[in-house]
């Protein structure tokens, strides 16, 4: 202390004066999951702040290049056990060992997507391709939450004026041996003569294609057309495997005109580990409900020589009904898909239940 005033021969009190500690926070907009901090002009993924103990500040929200994601919170990882936590209300920056904290998103396109009780996480974007090109390049065209029919759907992204041959993909991995189910819709005009000359939705896995739609060929070409919901089944039996739909936007596809592909109601049922041959339809293995519309189902572990039959029955618990065998296919080499595709008329019936057994000889009449 200098240049301090005291009085001779008398007692001088000094007080302390405190000043709250400063620290620095580093906010991660989570990129991931599409998040960013706008600065500006200048686009950053983190984002670094002070504060001072005792302070009460309004954090920040990031932006997200998604339109269907939504900002919901911040979480900070447990310094223990690493553990990703909320933040809460109200809470020491800095003084409490909380210095870094992620961005969390509400994904509204897994929302639309997913069946109740289903929690796949997935990511979309396009892909176009050049005369030549295996590969393409990235597309900045997205699926998105819509409403179709009164139910919250994925729908595939419009692409921008000027480019054909490309898609726009959703894609998720799954995570193991199990059952994949869901219905899509597609609206496209008819080529003339092939009925993939135009616009068409698929599932794929790498190249392959796992399952597609297709507005079949028209005498009249443009003339546009509606698939209508169809059900699709996947038996996958890899530890991990990742697909894609995709909406196919071709040469034909721009001269014809634009399209729609809707997907909804993805449920995943996790299979334990399948044995070779098994082929699960519904939950649990139980057989699948059919109500209305057309219906696919791709058996990708088929064993070589047996047959596998297309099943069907109005009334699981009435004995007396037989299953009526409505289709069969005998696989070839091994791993071989098989395909069943059938449609069911709910007028006809109110509903019917599928099931596909194996057996060695050609189980129809």
């Amino acid at each position: 202390v200098s240049n301090l005033a005291v009085v001779v021969d008398s007692t001088n009190t000094l007080y302390a004066v405190w000043k709250a500690e400063e620290y620095e926070v580093v906010l991660d907009a989570n990129e991931g999951r599409g998040g960013y901090f706008l600065d500006g002009e200048v686009t950053n993924l983190t984002k670094a702040i002070k504060v001072t103990y005792g302070t009460a500040y309004d954090l920040p929200a990031p932006s997200n290049f998604l339109s269907y994601m939504s900002f919901s919170k911040w979480q900070y990882a447990d310094p223990v056990t690493g553990k990703m936590l909320d933040l809460p209300a109200t809470v020491a920056l800095g003084a409490e060992g909380i210095t870094n904290l992620v961005a969390c998103w509400v994904d509204g396109l897994a929302a639309a997507l997913n069946a109740e009780g289903t929690t796949l996480e997935y990511a979309t974007g396009g892909k176009s391709f050049s005369q030549g090109e295996v590969d393409g390049k990235d597309l900045d065209v997205f699926w998105s939450p819509a409403d179709k029919d009164g139910t919250s759907v994925g729908q595939s992204g419009e692409f921008p004026v000027g480019v054909n041959s490309c898609y726009t993909y959703v894609r998720v991995t799954l995570p193991g041996p199990g059952v994949l189910t869901f219905r899509w819709r597609l609206a496209a005009p008819a080529g003339y003569g092939d009925e993939t000359a135009g616009n068409y939705l698929g599932l794929f896995s790498g190249n392959e294609a796992l399952a597609q739609s297709l507005i079949p060929a028209g005498e009249v070409e443009n003339a546009w057309q509606d698939s209508g919901w169809r059900n699709v089944s996947i038996t996958n039996t890899a530890d991990s495997l990742e697909v894609e739909w995709r909406f196919w936007f071709t040469d034909d596809g721009y001269i014809l005109g634009g399209g729609t592909g809707w997907v909804d109601n993805v449920t995943w049922t996790p299979a334990g580990g399948l044995k070779p041959g098994k082929v699960p339809l519904g939950p649990d293995g139980s057989p699948m409900a059919v109500t209305n519309g057309m219906t696919t189902v791709h058996v990708t572990n088929t064993v070589q020589g047996w047959w596998y039959g297309l099943y069907s029955k109005t009334n699981l618990a009435d004995m007396a009904e037989k299953w009526m065998v409505l289709d069969a296919r005998k696989a070839g080499n091994d791993d071989e898909p098989i395909e069943f595709s059938w449609s069911w008329d709910m007028f006809a019936d109110p509903q019917r239940f599928f099931k596909i057994k194996l057996t060695e000889e050609d189980p129809r009449p």
